[in-house]
Order: structure tokens, then C-alpha cells, then sequence
């Protein structure tokens, strides 16, 4: 399954964001508690501890491992069932915290939840919006009773979704009324975006970074383009087959009969 990129680029108080939507014919309460209880985040993404009235709580992402260390999460604003705020400690690069937004919404029986992650300095979009996309889909697959093992990261989202990402804020702020071509930027459409499925394009620290997963991607008949900025420098794609199994000059050797350079005798009229 090829998924198509919902995310969109805003500016936001804080500066530029990604926004995702994603909707449940549920109550706002049942998404909201979806999101936010200690245990049911765990069918997607993770679980966390401690006092929410501190400010501050632990939290796991599990979906990622058993063994990943918790980091912490700053509440900056919790308005029930609408609103969430807070940040979270990432440790790379150290000292650095992505401030992130939960919006819901609830109109003729479907609860709306819009996501909002800050998109500004060192945020890393090609691989973070690709992984919100994969997080999204699984707590819809989680609350609609769908296999969650199905929403498949390597398959659908990283790195197929990365150069959607990278070119949505390839402009620089403010440019955004030049996506038609004009100051470098480029127009992304569902036409756009149908180039990326034929063939992905990575860093060169994706590339290093998800070897594995592109070599994979690769054996499946797939072709990787590695890019150093926005200079393509290298293509992954499948080896040719052995040279026993290919056909090469000479090999018909012996096969072709003596008289093959002699007309037949039912041809005697055309000489």
C-alpha cells in the first residue's frame, strides 16, 4: 500500500509547524482519553508516569522498544477534551525540546484531531513528519479496531514520505506564495507526489542512518536516490543478475545449423 502525505506546512505563533488531521466517528471524550490516558496510548505509540498537575510527566514511546529511556514532556496548557500544549526533551541535539499541539474538535458525530508540531530550527522534518504520519495512523487503526501491525513505517511512510516533507519547507519563510516555481520552490500536488512513489529520494545521512531498511527497499526491486542537499550524487537500485543467468554474444555457439544462410527449396521462385 502507497500512502499518500497529508501534512500541511502553517505558521503558527511559535513559527512555522506541520499540521496532520486525522477524524473518528467517536465521542470527543473516548479520542480525547485515546490520547491521554496512561494505558491507551500504549496500543500506539507509548505510556507515561507521574503527576500531569506537576507540569511535567515521564514518558515512554514503547511503540519504538521495550528498552527506550523516557524523556520528559512539559505541559504548557491542558483544556479537556480540546487542548493539549506541551514540550517535549529530545536528545539530539542536547537541550533541544519540540513543542507539539492537540486540537479536538466534534460536529455531526466525528471528532476532528488536529496535530500540530513545531517545524523550526534543528526539526528534522523529512524524518519527523513521515513519523507523526505512522503514529496518526496507528491510533485510528487502534480506535476503529483495525491491526495496528499493519501500519507498516518501512513500507509506507520512511523513507517514501521524506522528500514530500524535505520540499514542503524547502522555501524559506514567507516564500510560501512562490511554490509555483518561482525562487526555487516547487508546487507539491498529488501529480508531485506520485514521483515519489516510483523513486525515493534520502540524505546522505538517511542513507547511513537506514541502510538496512533501503537495502531491503532495494532487494524488493526498488530504486533509492541519495542526495547530497539538493544534488542527486548516487542511485541504489538492484543488482544485475549473475553473468551465468544473462544472455551474452557467443552463447548460441554450435546451436546454429550449417545450412542456415541457405534458401529452401520452397523459396527457389523468389531468387
Amino acid at each position: 500500500m502507497n500512502r499518500m502525505p497529508t501534512g500541511r506546512r502553517e505558521r503558527r505563533s511559535f513559527g512555522e509547524a506541520i499540521v496532520l488531521e486525522r477524524t473518528f466517528a467517536a465521542p470527543i471524550d473516548d479520542v480525547w482519553a485515546a490520547v491521554t490516558e496512561p494505558e491507551r496510548p500504549e496500543r500506539w505509540i507509548g505510556t507515561w508516569a507521574g503527576d500531569p498537575t506537576s507540569g511535567q510527566v515521564a514518558f515512554r514511546m514503547t511503540a519504538e522498544g521495550a528498552d527506550v529511556p523516557a524523556v520528559t514532556v512539559h505541559i504548557d496548557d491542558c483544556a479537556p477534551p480540546h487542548l493539549l500544549r506541551a514540550r517535549i526533551e529530545v536528545a539530539d541535539p542536547p537541550g533541544q525540546e519540540w513543542r507539539w499541539e492537540l486540537h479536538l474538535t466534534h460536529h455531526a458525530g466525528v471528532t476532528t484531531l488536529r496535530f500540530v508540531q513545531a517545524a523550526a530550527g534543528d526539526v528534522p522534518v523529512s524524518d519527523v513528519g513521515p513519523g507523526w504520519e505512522y503514529y496518526l495512523d496507528r491510533l485510528v487503526a487502534a480506535e476503529s479496531g483495525q491491526d495496528v501491525a499493519s501500519v507498516d513505517f518501512e513500507r509506507d511512510y520512511h523513507p517514501a514520505m521524506s522528500g514530500y516533507y524535505r520540499d514542503l519547507f524547502a522555501c524559506p519563510v514567507g516564500a510560501m506564495s512562490a511554490l509555483r516555481g518561482r525562487s526555487g520552490c516547487r508546487r507539491l500536488t498529488r501529480s508531485t507526489w506520485s514521483t515519489y512513489l516510483g523513486v525515493v529520494e534520502v540524505t546522505v545521512q538517511e542513507a547511513k542512518t537506514h541502510l538496512s531498511r533501503l537495502l531491503r527497499k532495494v532487494e524488493a526491486g526498488e530504486s533509492i536516490v541519495i542526495r547530497r542537499g539538493s544534488q542527486r550524487i548516487a542511485v541504489l537500485s538492484p543488482a544485475p543478475p549473475p553473468v551465468g543467468d544473462r544472455r551474452i554474444w557467443g552463447d548460441l555457439a554450435g546451436a546454429i545449423p550449417d545450412d542456415f544462410d541457405d534458401i529452401p527449396d520452397d523459396f527457389a521462385a523468389y531468387r
